[in-house]
């Protein structure tokens, strides 16, 4: 992957030592749930996995946004992100107010609920990504239709990251990860998980054999 340039190196100064709040809850800004040991892991999977042309790809589709974002922007990716409106204009907000405009011709912002929006995005971009994250809705069928795309924009070789899987949507799409002959485990970081796709295949017609753990939120 390219050396970072000024820019970006001043944008992981901001990601790593002062990061914005892009969320809101428990009535308080939040800087959400990724620090600098997480990114380091993305970053370690990215360079360990990805083959050259995926490399050279350096396409991102993320579902959530915040940090991530920033980080992947940092990496000279071009990033496509789902995430709740709020969150979009707090992040659009940071880059013009911070002098980091350069990168918002690198991002492509969608505002709204991930799955009514992702389905037509993922018919129209087929095998296009090097990487997908899912970090947004951690309901049970918001992470399986989240997923259900993410398969069909990422590219074979690709890798795919889910995070929180403390909570029951993301641990249940871990464990039929790793029962899926389509993906191969490519580490995990506490509750970020990694997976690199090999192949098309969907794998459903299989699950009848498959064994689930639902955990406790």
């Amino acid at each position: 992957m390219k050396t970072p340039n000024i820019t970006q190196e001043r944008l992981r100064d901001v990601i790593f030592k002062t990061p914005p709040a892009f969320h809101y809850w428990k009535d308080k800004p939040q800087t959400g749930g990724f620090s600098p040991p997480f990114f380091n892991f993305i970053e370690g999977v990215l360079r360990t996995e990805l083959d050259h042309n995926q490399i050279e790809n350096r396409r991102c589709l993320e579902i959530g946004a915040g940090l991530s974002t920033l980080f992947f922007l940092s990496m000279d990716y071009q990033v496509t992100s789902f995430s709740l409106p709020d969150v979009i204009d707090r992040i659009q907000l940071f880059l013009e107010a911070d002098d980091f405009a350069v990168y918002e011709s690198l991002w492509s912002p969608h505002a709204g609920r991930s799955e009514f929006l992702l389905g037509k995005h993922a018919v129209d971009n087929p095998d296009t990504y090097a990487c997908c994250l899912i970090d947004g809705s951690h309901s049970v069928h918001s992470v399986f239709t989240d997923f259900t795309y993410c398969h069909e924009a990422l590219g074979v070789g690709g890798v795919l990251f889910v995070d929180d899987t403390h909570f029951p949507g993301p641990s249940l799409l871990a464990q039929l990860l790793d029962q899926l002959d389509s993906y191969v485990d490519c580490g995990r970081h506490q509750k970020l998980r990694a997976f690199k796709k090999v192949n098309k295949r969907k794998s459903f017609d299989n699950m009848l054999g498959f064994v689930f753990s639902y955990p406790e939120a």
